[in-house]
């Protein structure tokens, strides 16, 4: 495999990432902001973080599904034996072949396990950083410290809680339908019960190192400059 194939699906990655992260985070801290305001407080309850950052990542991945799909497939194509690679080209042609030959449903094929993890990466990534950085202020106050350490605890929490669901996602976005047309898996619980009784509970957080590679510095970096844009905004309004 050279190294051109690691950066295949690369745009309909570029795609998901800046819609998803957009609307997941910015859908979150309007929810956050208009609570606020509305019950003239300066944060919200670990329920209403929960709730919010739930919605967020459940409506950010439904819209961005079909980049999720499709990068999926382009990475997992040299997986496959030769006779059975799709042989995209393009984002652009894999879209229109999925729909002419699949059908537009296929898109979300997987839609379940991806609002799993879109959730549980909200919910374990913008709910601890507030909450650390609200206990953190009497120690270190509304500094850069705070946002910093507060990033780090989200990053670990947000690869812990999403790990599970990205596995169950990927295994069943990339399966294929075996002769008699049967799928491997039914559905998000059928797919991470089978792991658990085939290869047992540690292999649903399989891969966490290089995970937590990616969605740590990813998560940190966020939550850093997203922190940091808000204030500047902040003192402008």
């Amino acid at each position: 495999m050279c190294i051109r194939d690691s950066y295949k699906g690369l745009p309909a990655a570029w795609c998901r990432q800046f819609f998803f992260a957009s609307l997941r985070i910015g859908l979150y801290y309007n929810y956050s902001d208009y609570l606020q305001a509305k019950q003239k407080k300066t944060s919200l309850s670990a329920l209403e973080s929960t709730l919010g950052s739930l919605g967020a990542g459940a409506i950010g991945i439904s819209a961005v599904m079909p980049f999720d799909v499709i990068f999926v497939r382009f990475q997992a194509e040299n997986a496959l034996p030769p006779a059975q690679r799709r042989g995209y080209t393009s984002l652009g042609n894999a879209m229109t072949r999925i729909i002419r030959e699949e059908g537009p449903a296929t898109l979300w094929r997987g839609i379940i396990p991806a609002i799993g993890r879109a959730m549980s990466l909200n919910l374990g990534m913008l709910v601890p950083f507030d909450m650390c950085k609200k206990l953190l202020v009497p120690y270190l106050g509304a500094t850069k410290a705070n946002v910093l350490l507060s990033s780090a605890v989200a990053g670990l929490g947000a690869s812990f809680c999403s790990l599970p669901f990205d596995n169950a996602k990927v295994k069943m976005q990339s399966m294929k339908a075996a002769a008699d047309g049967r799928m491997k898996y039914s559905g998000l619980l059928d797919c991470m019960m089978k792991t658990v009784r085939n290869e047992g509970l540690f292999k649903l957080w399989v891969g966490f190192l290089p995970f937590y590679a990616v969605i740590g510095p990813h998560s940190m970096l966020t939550l850093i400059f997203n922190d940091a844009i808000k204030s500047i905004l902040d003192t402008h309004r």
